[in-house]
Order: C-alpha cells, then structure tokens, then sequence
C-alpha cells in the first residue's frame, strides 16, 4: 500500500494540479508520508516542497483508495481542502501548475486515485 497525503487547492470551480517533471499525469500537490509524520506535517511539508507556500486552514475533505498506476499495489490518500499562504510556483520536481475544472479534466491523463478525487469533488459540487 502507497500512503500519501495531498492538498486540494481550489480557486472558484477550479483545483489546482500539478505536472511532475518524470511522469506524464497530472497529479494533486502532495506525497509520501515520511517516518514519524503525522498527515498534517506530511502535507505541508509537501507543499511547501511542490508550490513554495504554507498550507493555510487545512481540512481533512476524504480518505480514499485506489490502485496504482501500474496496477500493482494500491494507493490510500488521506485528502485535505487547504487554502494556500502565498502564490504557488512548480518548485522541485514540479514542472508546471494547471488549473483543472469539470469539464478540462478531460483533456488531461490522471492516476485512478486523481479520477477517485475528482469524482468526489464533482459530486460535492465543488468543481
């Protein structure tokens, strides 16, 4: 099992995803927990490491699971809707920031647990 943490970021009907430089899906800001980290030091860490801000009132939206990319393993992800203090930037091993909505969703490739998010954030309305 991959256990990550990740931020939702949302501006309007719009969330922010992000490119890594290594893959070729998008993927919502966030990673791999490290030793002895609880999820809300997971995420801003991760944040910080991927848009170069702090997390700014962080609320846990879902937990949720899906298979990998490979389809070998499977991935938990623990869910927050975070506001953001600062201007996100592709830091790291982000190549580039992408807003997503309902409908431009489509034009992009996703991991299953992104489809699993963006499901749930349809389904919430809140994109």
């Amino acid at each position: 099992m991959i256990d990550i943490v990740v931020g939702l970021v949302l501006d309007g009907k719009r969330v922010l995803f992000v490119k890594e430089k290594e893959f070729d899906f998008l993927v919502i800001p966030g990673g791999r927990r490290e030793p002895g980290e609880t999820d809300l030091q997971t995420l801003e860490r991760e944040i910080m490491e991927e848009l170069g801000c702090k997390v700014k009132n962080p609320k846990l939206f879902r937990s949720l699971a899906a298979p990998s990319v490979d389809g070998n393993d499977s991935v938990k992800s623990q869910v927050f809707l975070t506001g953001l203090d600062g201007t996100p930037s592709a830091c790291s091993e982000i190549e580039r920031l992408v807003w997503i909505d309902r409908e431009s969703f489509r034009e992009h490739r996703h991991t299953p647990i992104g489809k699993a998010i963006i499901a749930e954030l349809i389904s919430e309305g809140l994109i």
